[in-house]
């Protein structure tokens, strides 16, 4: 089927708002559960999603001690510890949220789950649990399946190997926090890219173009880039290229240089942004 010339493909959109997540699937023992069924879950059954909303509506407010409430189930453990966990716990409940991007290792961080949040917090039946427990085989290479409670569904958008996790994000590989929010630009960049070369956040559109130039560019190969706003009528002097060096432990395309470019100006159809790229 010819493609229209008039078809507009539409570009990526991420809200501000969006928060980002890695979350540890218990040292990547679940990670397999997590993808194969959709979800991230943290531990601590004793505090359950039930509880805190209990707790929430007979205080007719969601400003609660979690700390507090871990340490009700779990009164032996350490104060430091209680804390942690506590935030966690609040973290997973309440300020998560549906559209919140979360990463997740496997075990040894061999690869890494990107995904998207679908759904609010919620406890997991413990019957369902039992059923997938009972029909678990470790001689069928089944997966071990997840006992934690409180879960989140999640729409898993793709899978990259530990080679090609962007610089920015190698800090995950020795991370060891069940839960941790990821609030640097520095962090949260790398990670927008992963979703899609092209993307608007912030009412800038990021554009990343890929090169198997082994040399540097070229001023003709420079030309041909800033060119590309004359084809979306944007102005040359609002667009910024960012040369990244390429990853010497990376494979394949990410040993290529990468050419990030942030177009801060709104062009007239995002389709000649696309047409431009044929």
């Amino acid at each position: 089927m010819p493609k229209d010339e008039n078809t507009v493909s539409p570009v990526l959109s991420i809200p501000s708002s969006t928060n980002y997540w890695l979350i540890r699937a218990d040292g990547g023992k679940y990670y397999n559960d997590f993808v194969q069924h959709g979800f991230i879950a943290l531990a601590h059954n004793l505090v359950t999603i039930e509880k805190i909303n209990a707790l929430i509506k007979g205080n007719n407010s969601s400003n609660i001690d979690f700390r507090a409430v871990y340490l009700q189930s779990y009164a032996k453990d350490p104060r430091q510890v209680s804390g942690l966990r506590g935030n966690q716990i609040k973290n997973f409940t309440q300020v998560m949220s549906k559209g919140d991007v979360v990463l997740v290792p496997s075990k040894n961080s061999d690869f890494f789950a990107l995904g998207v949040i679908t759904s609010d917090a919620f406890d997991e039946s413990l019957e369902v649990i039992q059923k997938r427990k009972n029909k678990y085989d470790p001689t069928a290479n089944h997966s071990p399946v997840c006992t934690y409670l409180k879960r989140r569904t999640v729409l898993w958008i793709k899978e990259i190997s530990k080679s090609d996790l962007p610089k920015g994000l190698l800090w995950a590989l020795s991370a060891h926090e069940a839960l941790f929010h990821i609030t640097s630009s520095d962090d949260i960049y790398p990670i927008d890219k992963l979703f899609s070369p092209l993307f608007k956040k912030d009412n800038v559109l990021h554009l990343v173009i890929g090169t198997r130039q082994p040399d540097d560019l070229t001023m003709y190969q420079w030309n041909l880039l800033t060119s590309l706003s004359k084809e979306t009528d944007l102005n040359p002097q609002d667009i910024k290229l960012d040369i990244q060096k390429p990853n010497t432990t990376a494979k394949k395309y990410n040993t290529e240089k990468v050419i990030a470019a942030n177009i801060k100006a709104k062009p007239k159809s995002s389709g000649s942004i696309h047409k431009a790229l044929e």
